[in-house]
């Protein structure tokens, strides 16, 4: 797999999450794939004296440049477990430019 290039390129490879309450760069303990846009994350604090472990959701909010592999008709991009219930937007890919 190809590095992606641009401003986003750096980012990309690298947990940046930090913990909610103290602040501390957090370590991802594990990921869990629940649809194949959505990956749930447990995210653990290396902070001793705060300890905390939390999950969180990884999902795509809006595309910022399409996926250049062919496809038939545009497809959406389920954003989270909502939307399969019918709770949640879409993300739809639009075709033309």
């Amino acid at each position: 797999m190809k590095r992606p290039k641009g401003r986003h390129a750096q980012s990309v490879f690298r947990n940046q999450a930090r913990c909610p309450v103290c602040g501390t760069g957090c370590r991802t303990a594990k990921t869990h794939h629940l649809t194949a846009a959505v990956t749930e994350i447990t995210y653990v604090c290396p902070n001793d004296d705060c300890g905390m472990v939390w999950v969180g959701q990884l999902y795509p909010l809006r595309i910022l440049e399409p996926s250049r592999l062919p496809v038939a008709p545009p497809r959406a991009v389920p954003v989270s477990p909502a939307d399969e219930r019918g709770a949640g937007p879409v993300l739809t890919l639009a075709s033309g430019g």
